[in-house]
């Protein structure tokens, strides 16, 4: 029930915020603590080796932000915020707006991993054409970098 604060006071009561959340199960309250030193330390040092054996068995940084950019882009930018939508007001929602919403979903997700196969199939391409050799233009023949006229480009 709501009652009207300034009219409270005006009569000598005071407000008072009442905290009725009570943690249901004892493993909510185990999981909110703060890691141990140890834990920290693991961690950290697993993040830490990871990255380094990573980068030692990587060609370039361009690789890692390339399958960065093909999976987590299309996380961030399309399929969480949908996915999100649909399970907190998508059942309060016309029928029309969720099955729009689920198709983009699909369409997203499928998206998203194809984009995601196609860099893993072409992780061993180098990632930067080297200065001063031709290149090869999909369909086209191959074009000495810098020449980028009109007539190099329609043969």
């Amino acid at each position: 029930r709501r009652e009207d604060a300034r009219g409270m006071l005006e009569h000598g009561s005071t407000v008072e915020a009442v905290d009725i959340f009570e943690p249901k199960d004892e493993t909510v309250q185990q999981s909110a603590a703060e890691p141990s030193l140890a834990q920290r330390c693991i961690l950290t040092t697993g993040i830490l080796m990871s990255s380094l054996l990573l980068s030692m068995f990587m060609q370039s940084i361009l690789v890692v932000w390339s399958v960065l950019g093909s999976t987590v882009a299309f996380m961030i930018a399309f399929i969480l915020p949908a996915a999100f939508w649909y399970r907190l007001v998508g059942p309060r929602a016309k029928a029309v707006k969720r099955r729009a919403v689920a198709a983009l979903l699909v369409f997203f997700t499928v998206l998203a991993l194809v984009c995601t196969v196609m860099t893993v199939l072409h992780l061993d391409a180098p990632p930067c054409p080297k200065v001063g050799t031709p290149f090869a233009v999909a369909g086209r023949a191959e074009i000495p970098v810098g020449k980028f006229t009109s007539e190099a480009t329609m043969a």
